[in-house]
């Protein structure tokens, strides 16, 4: 009876193991090697979900608003080129960038309406 019980629980732990759901990048937008996305003048509105910016991947903000970003991760090789617009973050701050005449970044925010 105990080799019963014990190979009963053996086989209900591997099926729930097998039957965990499956996780997916579906909550992300990834922008992969050799892809550019360019933002010039539109928004786009992602809802809470991240931006993966993949090895050789590109994303252009040239003007026009990045709206409701969860969190974006350049990878090494990843280029993010920003121009001008607006960058507004999922339950935080929007913000803008400004550079000095010495190329360095002044990043101003706002609070979120």
């Amino acid at each position: 009876m105990r080799n019963n019980s014990f190979l009963l629980i053996t086989v209900v732990s591997v099926l729930a193991a097998l039957l965990q759901p499956v996780r997916s990048n579906a909550q992300i937008l990834t922008i992969g090697s050799g892809s550019t996305l360019t933002i010039n003048g539109s928004t786009l509105s992602l809802n809470c979900r991240d931006i993966l910016i993949s090895d050789g991947g590109s994303l252009q903000l040239q003007s026009g608003i990045l709206a409701e970003l969860g969190q974006m991760t350049v990878e090494p090789s990843g280029t993010y080129t920003y121009t001008s617009g607006n960058v507004i973050n999922c339950g935080a701050s929007s913000f803008y960038l400004l550079f000095t005449e010495e190329k360095k970044p002044i990043v101003i925010l706002l609070p979120k309406r």
